[in-house]
């Protein structure tokens, strides 16, 4: 079918005819644009004026800003001024004088500087508007001025009233007059209020009033008429400004020093008395007396005492007696007395309440006591060291170079010196460092590697010795158990030429690492086998615990480098070994070896021991066995046969007897020391007779004199007698001078250190005749003295 397309498809584009436009209609189109150009031109011309004036609106306010602006900076800059200068004036740097001078120059200055640039109408506005700021400030800088002056003048009246203090010793009315005079002209212009002066003026009175008054007081202790004229003059109208809380501890220090030479008096009267009465009534009486007075101080009459010396005699009183005289004389407290002989005070006060019955002041005096020793006992066990030192066994602690291991060892040997005299006092092994110190040598140690802490170990161990050493070790212990077990092997060596505290310490490292996995079971695992193998070895438990995880520890060290899960039964063995020395089997019970020795040259050992080993440490050359005396030699043929018991250091064990031990007249345990069977040395002190109290002076640390004919002095000595005692004393001081017999009294007094305390003159020179001899054997027969 076609579709019909019309002409849409044809169309072709054809001109058009013309629009035609009158002249008039022209017109008409020529007069309406004029009328909208006209309209425009107007329409532009208000735009122009509404920029303008926003133009305007806007240049004012930002002067405005600019004027608050520079208040702001203005106000900065005077606050910023004001401050240094008040500063300076307070410190100084700015003469008082010139500071408001300086204020008002800077101040206008920074005003006109800030507001110069200012539009001319907000100029002046602004300025006139910081004249408050400028007054508030500057009135700032006249108070400190004023504050400055007020300091200034204060200085002056500390120092004058330093200076009338001095002068009120010649002449406190005057003194006091004066100062009340300056106050009032001068007190105004420091700052003071009439109250603050008034008070000043009554401090003044009061402490020129104390000054003289314990003056007067301390004139006076030596003489009761003295203190009785003291005690009613401070109490007179003369001292009616002293304070009442000073006047009581001023009348109380005269009670003191009169009932200080009340028992002076009691004393000399109980010496005049004593001497011709029996020794057990002596010693108790001056037991009494010195007790009460260093106890509780209180007075006691001569009568009392004898009654007391009949009811106590034969009481520990009078073994305790000894060093509680030697102490008391010299002002020293009860503290200052060796444990032992605390306990014993202490029990012998228990034993006197519990036979003739308690009283209150008899239960106050145990209590006292009581606690005394407790303390003593918890911080020697603590820090023996520092408990001496406040305890005044020790003046003070000798200098240690704590900066590495090699100044230790060089500079340890005075603290040696000072642990040795500290047990004396505690009857066992005394480390030469302080708790601290020994943290602090735990610190240096355990910042090296393992071999060289093995080092380093090895090398202060043999410095200070074992029987330091050990101390050391149980003082780390605390803090690092590991360091502390190691510690206790010092410069033994296993039989590869290692140190043994390098397989502790590496068994410690390797646990820590995780590099070996251990059977940790409770009933059947490695450590439960090696307390099984140790347990009943040592009398101490603590000691038993600490060589098990010794050997625990090196076991691990052994075991390192193992496949996982192997055990080896001879690295338990080895590892045991190691840590004890060795177990055996020995009279019914089990003992460890000394290190690296073997069953047989142990029992040679005890056949071979030297009775001077064991007469060393007794007093009266005997031991004692179930409390029945044995002489030593005896003890020494039966020794081989005896059952001992590990007592601590390697080699080093008790003998029981019975449920105990034995031991010498002291009560201490007889230790027998196989490794270092040693003699006394021969300047050990001699037994003697009528010895009340051992020496506490180092013999083999004497200074050696050289007298003028060729002798030498190291125990030069004399004695002298103190109530009812004879004091054996050194006349050569520590420093090397040979003192006259006042200035060595002097001494001991003021140290209390001695050669031994004896019954009568001539035991006591009977002991000093032997001391000397056996001091010249000791330096090669050169004429010692």
């Amino acid at each position: 079918m076609r579709i019909p397309m019309g002409n849409a498809g044809n169309a072709i584009a054809a001109p058009q005819e013309q629009v035609r436009v009158s002249p008039q209609a022209a017109a008409q189109v020529g007069d309406a644009l004029a009328r909208t150009g006209a309209v425009g031109m107007q329409v532009a011309s208000q735009a122009l004026d509404q920029q303008r004036r926003e133009q305007e609106k806007a240049d004012e306010e930002l002067r405005r800003i600019q004027s608050v602006r520079a208040v702001a900076t203005t106000k900065n800059g005077l606050y910023t001024l004001e401050d240094s200068i008040s500063r300076g004036v307070l410190d100084g740097s700015i003469s008082r004088a010139d500071a408001g001078k300086m204020w008002d120059e800077q101040s206008a200055k920074i005003v006109q500087d800030s507001t110069m640039d200012l539009d001319p109408r907000y100029q002046e506005s602004v300025r006139a508007g910081l004249l408050d700021t400028q007054f508030t400030l500057g009135s700032r800088v006249r108070d400190s001025v004023t504050k400055r002056t007020q300091q200034e003048f204060a200085g002056e009246l500390v120092a004058t009233r330093e200076a009338l203090q001095r002068d009120a010793a010649n002449d406190r009315a005057t003194a006091n007059a004066n100062w009340a005079q300056i106050l009032d002209s001068q007190g105004p212009l420091a700052g003071y209020t009439p109250q603050q002066i008034a008070a000043d003026k009554q401090r003044f009175r009061e402490s020129t009033a104390e000054t003289e008054a314990y003056g007067i007081v301390n004139g006076a202790k030596t003489s009761m008429q003295a203190l009785a004229e003291a005690e009613k003059r401070i109490n007179g109208d003369a001292f009616a400004d002293l304070d009442p809380q000073r006047r009581a501890v001023l009348n109380n220090t005269i009670a003191g020093a009169r009932a200080s030479l009340e028992q002076k008096a009691v004393m000399a009267a109980q010496r005049a008395e004593i001497a011709a009465q029996r020794r057990e009534r002596q010693a108790a009486s001056a037991f009494d007396a010195i007790s009460k007075l260093s106890l509780e101080g209180k007075l006691i009459s001569p009568e009392y005492a004898a009654q007391v010396a009949r009811q106590t005699a034969g009481t520990p009183y009078a073994e305790a007696l000894p060093a509680l005289l030697q102490e008391a004389q010299q002002g020293t407290a009860f503290a200052m007395q060796p444990l032992d002989v605390q306990r014993a005070m202490r029990d012998a006060v228990a034993v006197k309440g519990n036979k003739e019955g308690w009283t209150p002041a008899l239960v106050k005096r145990f209590d006292r006591m009581d606690a005394g020793v407790k303390a003593a006992e918890r911080e020697y066990a603590d820090d023996p060291l520092r408990a001496a030192l406040d305890r005044g066994v020790i003046a003070e602690l000798a200098p240690l170079d704590m900066s590495s291991i090699d100044g230790i060892t060089k500079s340890v040997s005075d603290r040696l010196t000072q642990a040795r005299q500290v047990e004396t006092r505690v009857s066992g092994a005394v480390s030469p460092f302080t708790a601290d110190e020994a943290r602090q040598v735990g610190t240096v140690i355990n910042a090296m590697p393992v071999k060289q802490r093995a080092d380093a170990i090895a090398a202060l161990s043999g410095a200070i010795g074992t029987r330091a050493a050990t101390a050391l070790a149980g003082q780390i212990s605390k803090n690092d158990r590991a360091l502390g077990i190691a510690f206790g092997y010092g410069t033994t060596r296993t039989t590869a030429d290692r140190y043994t505290a390098e397989l502790v310490l590496d068994g410690q490292q390797v646990i820590a690492d995780g590099r070996v996995k251990i059977d940790t079971a409770k009933e059947t695992g490695i450590k439960a086998q090696i307390a099984q193998r140790i347990a009943g070895t040592y009398s101490d438990q603590n000691t038993e615990n600490a060589v098990k995880d010794a050997a625990y520890l090196m076991y691990a060290s052994l075991a390192n480098g193992r496949a996982p899960g192997f055990t080896s039964g001879s690295d338990i063995e080895t590892a045991i070994s190691l840590a004890t020395g060795g177990i055996v089997e020995r009279k019914g019970g089990k003992i460890p070896l000394p290190p690296g020795w073997k069953e047989q040259q142990f029992d040679q050992a005890l056949r071979a021991y030297p009775a001077a080993s064991i007469a060393g440490q007794t007093v009266d050359g005997k031991v004692y066995v179930n409390g029945a005396a044995v002489p030593v030699e005896e003890f020494v043929q039966r020794l081989p046969d005896a059952t001992l018991r590990a007592a601590g250091g390697r080699g080093k064990y008790a003998v029981t007897a019975g449920s105990g031990v034995v031991t010498n007249g002291q009560g201490r345990p007889v230790i027998i020391d196989l490794m270092n069977p040693t003699a006394p040395a021969p300047s050990a002190r001699p037994q003697a007779r009528g010895l009340l109290e051992p020496g506490n002076i180092d013999l083999n640390a004497r200074p050696v004199v050289r007298n003028k004919d060729g002798s030498i002095s190291t125990v030069r000595s004399m004695s002298f007698e103190e109530d009812g005692r004879e004091v054996l004393i050194p006349t050569v001081s520590d420093d090397g001078r040979v003192l006259s017999e006042e200035d060595a009294i002097a001494l001991y007094r003021r140290t209390g250190r001695h050669l031994g305390v004896f019954d009568t003159p001539s035991n006591a020179t009977a002991y000093a005749k032997r001391l000397h001899e056996d001091q010249a054997k000791q330096y090669g027969g050169r004429n010692a003295r």
